[in-house]
């Protein structure tokens, strides 16, 4: 094999690599393209569409089981679930098994030792009792709703500066007031635990506890020794 040949070859294969190499890039450009076509970023995405990729767990404390001939029906539904607990036996097991486990009229009468005509009658006049007692659980859900709404529009709003002036009369009223300290635990403390040693605050503004010993007790009381009119830690209450 001549010199002359051997190099026609090499830049044979080098050509075809490279019309390999080009063509690879050129689909690996238009797979990019397509999928920035195809493809959204979250941020993009409406409510609605974010909803339709999102799932929630179901769990068993959410579950209803009701036994009817031996079997155990599961019930998901808390409105179906009440409907049916407050059914006379006969008429729940007619709508478990025909609405649950997809048994004819003819079959349920069998298992229950009733004419087919009953099994139907008794079957629409439940399932009509069924659907009544959950629209009427449904208005009254409704209507617990728009009358909390009603009530938390009733609830006063407070401004900043009205809040600001509360707190300065607060800070400025007299400690020996009885109305005055009455009104500063009201607002600030939702608990207090009293021991042998120590008093423990649970503030409204959330659920950490703060403990005050015997010796936070003394500091306060020599710091705030002229303004109070008996003693933290006497026998009797200030």
């Amino acid at each position: 094999m001549s010199q002359s040949h051997e190099k026609d070859k090499q830049h044979a294969f080098d050509s075809f690599c490279k019309k390999v190499l080009k063509h690879e890039a050129r689909d690996c450009y238009d797979e990019i393209k397509r999928r920035r076509e195809r493809e959204v970023s979250f941020s993009e995405l409406s409510e609605r569409e974010l909803e339709q990729l999102s799932t929630m767990d179901k769990y068993f404390a959410t579950e209803q089981i009701f036994n009817v001939l031996g079997r155990d029906v599961i019930v998901n539904d808390e409105l179906i679930a009440d409907a049916l607990r407050n059914l006379p036996e006969r008429k729940r097991d007619i709508i478990l098994l025909s609405y649950f486990l997809d048994l004819s009229d003819g079959e349920i009468g069998k298992r229950l030792n009733l004419i087919r005509a009953t099994v139907q009658y008794q079957r629409t006049s439940t399932l009509d009792m069924i659907t009544e007692r959950i629209e009427k659980r449904k208005h009254e859900k409704e209507d617990l709703q728009t009358q909390l709404a009603i009530e938390m529009n009733k609830q006063i709003v407070f401004t900043v500066p009205q809040i600001r002036a509360f707190l300065h009369s607060l800070k400025k009223g007299n400690v020996n007031d009885i109305n005055n300290r009455r009104g500063i635990i009201n607002i600030f403390l939702r608990a207090i635990y009293l021991f042998d040693d120590r008093l423990t605050l649970i503030l409204n503004g959330g659920d950490k506890p703060i403990v005050i010993d015997d010796i936070l007790l003394d500091d306060i009381e020599v710091s705030n020794e002229e303004y109070l009119s008996s003693s933290l830690v006497a026998d009797a209450p200030p």
